[in-house]
């Protein structure tokens, strides 16, 4: 038994493989079959992941601060791919402050853009605290 006759002006030898159509059509390009909404919470998520990679900056889950002790905290509002970025952070004591700001600006903006297409508008940066190097942090019972 042999396959199906090829197509007029077509020629195969035995045991040539015939190309296969596409059983469907190729996806569009991914800009153009929709939209992506990322909520704000999301975005104030990677904002304060982000802000806890920078060194120099204390990370609540590293220390066990609550959030109304420092740590990172951040505000974020979203309109459209833009966002304005608020942010409270603890650093480590004896840390450059404008050193940690600039490093801070940079890579959240560099993370927002690489992670959820989101632009910073606009981006400012507290220092709550500062916090020595393998202190306890918070309540401590003995």
């Amino acid at each position: 038994m042999s396959g199906p006759a090829p197509d007029a002006g077509e020629s195969f030898q035995a045991g040539e493989r015939r190309p296969v159509p596409p059983s469907r059509p190729e996806p569009a390009e991914p800009g153009t079959r929709g939209r992506l909404t990322i909520s704000g919470t999301a975005v104030r998520h990677l904002v304060e992941t982000a802000a806890a990679e920078v060194p120099g900056v204390v990370s609540k889950r590293s220390t066990g601060m609550l959030r109304s002790e420092g740590g990172v905290n951040a505000n974020v509002l979203v309109e459209h791919d833009r966002a304005r970025v608020r942010l409270n952070v603890a650093v480590i004591y004896p840390a450059s402050v404008p050193t940690i700001v600039r490093n801070l600006r940079a890579h959240v903006a560099a993370r927002l853009a690489d992670l959820a297409d989101v632009r910073v508008a606009g981006f400012d940066v507290s220092v709550s605290t500062f916090v020595l190097p393998h202190a306890p942090v918070g309540r401590v019972l003995e």
